[in-house]
């Protein structure tokens, strides 16, 4: 075989290799949809994206039947009354609209045909119904929660969906910086809705005590999904207004004194003022003094620092006696039953005689 003769041959298997790789990185058309699902009601899209310029047809058909086409002449058509066949040659997309679906003639697996190349399968079996944000309700209003809830109440509030297939899906969340999902319950009954239609109900109770909330100013937001709001996020969300929890009390403060067991000298007879003051919380904390003299009975008086928290300033003024030697004084604050209540450091008295 001489040179010549080789690089013929050469030549031929090159050209067949070129051919056959470019056969095989051909990309078959790709199916897609412009919603998850159908939804009764609203347009609804196939599109068809395309490798490469149509040459003779591309075809969509559903199940084994030929839904619509466009052909190399640019020429579109469907014989499916609601149906719109058009292509895009610039993006080579080809899109079929269906302007209000019908689960009767749209249900089944539809693919896209271009040639001997066959797209991946789209499956329509689930039809959504429209679920109208417009009706929800919500009981109370979000915006209408109390500012604040003390460790014996409750944040309580009802959101109802309108009637809608499938059922909505409820969800609440924290705002503010807390994370989390709050406690709730979720029921859906089909009642007097269409046949298949549900309504969905979801109440959220959210305890006054719940103490990963505690020194949180917080807002609520309740999140609903449902197949029928628009794409890509399928949701529609409603905040509350901002709630003030529980601020637990942490320190109380005997202002006469700088350290613990620190001495205060007095002459018997002379008349001593004690003043205990609690950090700002809420709701107010009750302070009780340790260790004072029979019948003193402590005067109390508060500040708004911020908002609902409250800082509390208690006051105890009695004569000293001989008695008093040595007694040691202090006073706790409190504001959670159940929480640790903080002390001040005591005050030891020394007690002179005249």
């Amino acid at each position: 075989m001489n040179k010549v003769q080789r690089w013929t041959i050469l030549s031929a298997w090159y050209s067949l290799f070129t051919v056959m790789s470019s056969l095989s990185s051909k990309s078959a058309p790709v199916l897609a949809t412009n919603r998850r699902v159908p939804v009764e009601g609203v347009s609804f899209s196939i599109t068809c994206t395309l490798d490469a310029a149509i040459t003779s047809a591309a075809r969509f058909s559903k199940d084994t039947s030929i839904q619509g086409a466009c052909f190399s002449s640019g020429s579109c058509g469907t014989s499916v009354s609601g149906y719109n066949v058009s292509l895009d040659s610039t993006s080579r997309i080809l899109t079929l609209d269906i302007a209000s679906p019908d689960s009767t003639r749209d249900r089944g697996t539809w693919r896209c045909t271009v040639g001997t190349t066959v797209s991946n399968n789209i499956t329509l079996s689930e039809f959504a119904a429209v679920l109208d944000w417009s009706s929800a309700t919500f009981s109370p209003q979000l915006t209408s929660l109390p500012s604040s809830v003390t460790p014996q109440n409750n944040v309580s509030v009802t959101v109802t969906t309108p009637c809608a297939a499938p059922a909505a899906v409820i969800t609440w969340r924290y705002q503010q910086g807390v994370s989390g999902v709050p406690p709730s319950s979720t029921s859906s009954s089909q009642g007097s809705c269409p046949s298949g239609q549900v309504q969905t109900t979801n109440t959220l109770s959210l305890p006054g005590n719940t103490t990963s909330l505690y020194n949180r100013q917080v807002s609520l937001t309740v999140t609903v999904e449902h197949d029928s709001f628009d794409p890509p996020t399928y949701t529609k969300s409603a905040t509350s207004n901002i709630i003030q929890f529980p601020v637990p009390v942490t320190s109380v403060t005997l202002t006469n004194i700088s350290s613990d067991h620190e001495t205060i000298g007095l002459t018997t007879g002379q008349s001593l003022t004690l003043i205990c003051v609690t950090s700002a919380s809420f709701p107010t904390s009750t302070v009780t003094w340790m260790n004072l003299p029979s019948g003193t009975t402590p005067t109390v008086s508060t500040e708004t620092t911020s908002g609902v928290l409250v800082k509390t300033t208690s006051s105890v003024t009695f004569t000293v006696s001989k008695t008093d030697q040595e007694r040691s004084i202090h006073c706790q604050a409190e504001n959670i039953n159940g929480q640790t209540s903080p002390q001040s450091n005591r005050a030891t008295l020394e007690v002179w005689c005249k």
